[in-house]
């Protein structure tokens, strides 16, 4: 009790600047969430309208997964580059 008493103590009121600054760091955080959620849904929809099967797929279907896997691993590699490397 007495460290929650203490720490409303010391809050305080956010400046109008804090305020702005929080509220633009929430929305682009918020956006990267939603681009990557779309991001998702638009693969998976594209999956879903493949209906991959090998047996009776097209090659172009084939082709189409193929590159889709192929984007994600790069991405993933970078990714993964980027934070061994320190820059995110």
């Amino acid at each position: 009790m007495n460290t929650l008493r203490n720490l409303l103590a010391l809050s305080s009121k956010p400046t109008r600047d804090e305020f702005w600054l929080l509220f633009k760091i929430v929305l682009v955080g918020l956006s990267i969430i939603g681009t990557y959620a779309f991001t998702i849904q638009i693969i998976s929809i594209t999956l879903e309208t493949l209906r991959f099967n090998p047996a009776t797929s097209s090659v172009a279907a084939q082709i189409t997964i193929f590159i889709i896997t192929l984007i994600i691993m790069v991405v993933l590699i970078i990714f993964y580059y980027g934070r061994r490397k320190g820059k995110w």
